[in-house]
């Protein structure tokens, strides 16, 4: 009884298949494909271990166990992959998804025994890296391309016949193949595939022998109604293929003199030329056929290949002299089981500098603080790396820094197109610095923009800060607000050429100017700080008495780094960030943590006070607009970050002005009215408070050749108990 419901439950999904061009994402009572060629007996079990005898356009089903025995078979999917099995085969169809142009899509097999050929569809062009050939001894890696293997006992040999390439990788190394005609074997699963070599004439003929029997019962039009029914035809139509191998099968139908039929010649250069133009519509792919990596780098290569990366799997030699490039691609935990984590890669070919940073989260509350920077020689390798960052509370409210450096580090690719870094370290507890926890990632990246770079020579950069340090035993009491008054308080000398920053950060406490911060060491050499391009660079903080609150202390050995910020520029002519560090407080000995998102920095190239004191003489007038970002604390002290900063600010440059400074900082919690009576200073920029106010203070200057931004920080104490601090910014 219970075969009979299968039986009806499969027909009416057939009738469904029939009446549907294409099929989406696969469950197990829908039809994922269907035969197109058969000889001898076929039967698929079903998970319930009932077994169905298969037949021309017969169905096949998700997780369905497909058997030869003495038969053999050709199964078209629904993106129009095409696999053919040899006699006393057995494989599982254990994922299928697919929709058009759906990244998502994907495709896995496991195969037991016997022997197939595959030629990859839909799938494999718009989703490579999720169509895979799981076998007991290692897994094949398709790209757009098509392949034959056995798999006997532990023994998987596999030949590579045409199209981008594929890639066999287990536990012990990975080879990728491109040429065809060249193969591999894998021996058990303890053991590496070899490395790649052009197969033999006695090896391609038992690899034909196997697989190219004729089945029986295929129709003798490939494209004819019959054979389409069933089949994704309009697919097949509008990529212009068909079955691999169609017609050359019909033909040998006719031949009788051997059971099995006439052998198809798999590697004949006709056909590979047609599965390279025809079907698969790519470009052959130079990789690599003779590395068989193992360790870090084989997980860095094999990262690299589900990228979509298609170039060889050699290091470079050499690298480009000029150019920015960014790369996109994932770190691993080699500890944990942590899904893979989005990286950013930044090279600076001038300075032969680079920096690494995580992509955390999208939207309005992305902050990226965990980054690393380093060298690159002449012939590719990274080195000198140095990690930096801070990992947030951990859950127990422990918080902790990062810190670390590379073990292996390289440019893949005589074009440098991909890139491979390990990399280790601890991330230390701020309060006990000797409590640190190991920790072990590999990255890979492939490049996925270039542009010029036009940023050279060395400059003297001026801004403001706000740094919100909180004691870590006790965050929301006792805070301490520094910001700086004055653009020369926080310096930065900026050589591009050799890809560095140098400077100092001074400044005091809004609640309490008994608390100070003097002369906080920004950077240093290229083992300190890094600079890819204006908006792009990052530094360690340092040094041992610069923490002034009624006594001299400093800051804590690790947690203590500004960088950048990932996101939109607040105006044009400057450049924002985040920044952290980790101190022990003089007399209270209380451990406090200055750290986001409340700690912020905008600087630039200021103007030249010439330039500012032209336009007083005019009594010139410019209005600013632009974007801001701060932190807001709650009457109950809690710290939230605010959103859809804007800045609009009208500031009259004469010396007679009334009201010098006017307009609004505003976000979404809050819209805070600037106003000032203290003329514009050609040396020390402008100045203002915020109305409805206990206390505030606003302090900026300005940017660019001609003032054409203006920039600053601002914080204000209201009477309800809520407080705003933050920076900002806008072009006139």
């Amino acid at each position: 009884m219970k075969s009979v419901k299968i039986s009806i439950k499969k027909f009416t999904v057939m009738i469904l298949f029939l009446l549907t061009a294409s099929i989406g994402f696969a469950d197990q009572n829908m039809p994922i494909g269907k035969v197109v060629a058969l000889r001898g007996k076929i039967f698929a079990e079903d998970t319930d271990l009932i077994q169905r005898e298969l037949s021309i356009n017969a169905p096949v089903f998700l997780n369905d166990t497909i058997k030869t025995q003495q038969g053999r078979v050709q199964l078209m999917f629904n993106d129009n992959t095409l696999m053919t099995l040899g006699n006393n085969t057995e494989i599982k169809l254990t994922k299928y998804s697919w929709k058009p142009e759906d990244k998502d899509s994907a495709m896995e097999t496991r195969i037991e025994e016997g022997s197939f050929r595959i030629m990859g569809g839909a799938i494999t062009r718009i989703a490579p890296d999720n169509f895979k050939t799981h076998t007991p001894s290692g897994t094949i890696g398709i790209r757009g391309s098509m392949y034959a293997g056995m798999v006997k006992g532990t023994n998987l040999s596999v030949v590579f016949q045409g199209g981008r390439g594929i890639y066999i990788k287990n536990d012990m190394g990975l080879v990728a193949i491109s040429e065809p005609g060249f193969g591999t074997q894998v021996k058990s699963p303890g053991q590496a595939p070899e490395p790649p070599r052009k197969m033999t004439q006695e090896e391609l003929r038992v690899f034909e022998t196997v697989l190219a029997a004729t089945p029986e019962n295929i129709p003798s039009d490939p494209t004819s109604k019959t054979a389409a029914s069933g089949s994704p035809e309009s697919s097949s139509k509008s990529s212009g293929t068909q079955p691999a191998d169609s017609s050359t099968e019909t033909s040998a139908l006719s031949s009788d003199s051997t059971p099995d039929g006439a052998p198809l010649d798999l590697f004949s250069t006709n056909e590979i030329s047609d599965i390279t133009e025809t079907t698969l519509a790519s470009t052959q792919a130079t990789l690599n056929t003779t590395l068989a990596p193992i360790g870090a780098e084989q997980e860095m290569l094999a990262i690299l290949l589900d990228l979509g990366y298609t170039g060889p799997l050699t290091q470079s030699s050499f690298v480009p002299s000029t150019g920015i490039w960014v790369y996109s691609g994932k770190m691993k935990n080699m500890i944990t089981s942590e899904p893979l984590q989005n990286m950013k890669f930044i090279v600076n070919w001038d300075n032969g500098r680079i920096i690494g940073l995580e992509e955390i989260a999208a939207g309005p509350a992305k902050i990226d603080t965990g980054f690393g920077f380093g060298n690159i020689s002449a012939s590719g390798t990274i080195s000198g790396l140095r990690i930096l960052g801070s990992d947030g509370a951990d859950g127990s409210g422990i918080i902790r820094a990062m810190t670390g450096n590379e073990t292996f580090g390289h440019f893949y690719g005589a074009d440098q197109s991909g890139l491979g870094l390990a990399m280790e370290g601890y991330d230390i507890n701020l309060q006990n610095q000797a409590d640190q926890l190991f920790w072990k990632d590999i990255s890979a990246a492939i490049v996925s923009s270039k542009a010029v770079n036009t940023n050279l020579g060395t400059e003297s950069w001026k801004g403001f800060f706000t740094g919100i340090a909180e004691d870590m035993a006790s965050p929301n009491v006792n805070r301490r607000i520094f910001s700086n008054n004055s653009a020369g308080d926080f310096a930065l000398t900026i050589n591009k050429d050799a890809g560095t920053l140098a400077g100092s950060l001074s400044g005091e406490d809004f609640l309490n100017a008994a608390n100070k911060i003097i002369g906080l060491t920004i950077g240093g050499g290229d083992s300190d700080s890094v600079y890819i391009t204006d908006k792009i660079m990052g530094a360690s903080l340092s040094g041992t008495s610069v923490i002034n609150i009624s006594g001299i202390g400093g800051v804590k050995s690790h947690g203590n780094f500004m960088v950048t910020s990932d996101t939109d520029a607040l105006s044009t002519y400057t450049t924002w960030g985040y920044w952290e560090a980790a101190y022990s407080e003089p007399v209270t000995g209380k451990n406090y943590h200055i750290h986001v998102p409340g700690s912020l920095w905008i600087a630039g190239n200021p103007t030249l006070s010439p330039a500012i004191t032209g336009l007083i003489g005019t009594s010139f007038t410019g209005t600013y607009t632009g974007k801001a970002e701060g932190v807001m604390f709650d009457n109950t002290s809690q710290m939230t970050r605010m959103t859809n900063g804007t800045t609009n600010l009208v500031i009259d440059f004469s010396s007679g002005a009334a009201v010098p400074v006017s307009g609004n900082i505003s976000f979404t919690e809050v819209n805070l009215f600037v106003t000032s009576s203290t003329p514009v200073s050609s040396t020390s920029g402008f100045s203002a408070t915020i109305s409805g106010t206990v206390s505030s203070d606003v302090n900026g200057t300005f940017y660019g050749p001609g003032a054409e931004a203006a920039a600053g920080n601002f914080s204000a104490k209201m009477s309800d108990g809520k407080q705003y601090h933050g920076i900002f910014a806008g072009n006139r």
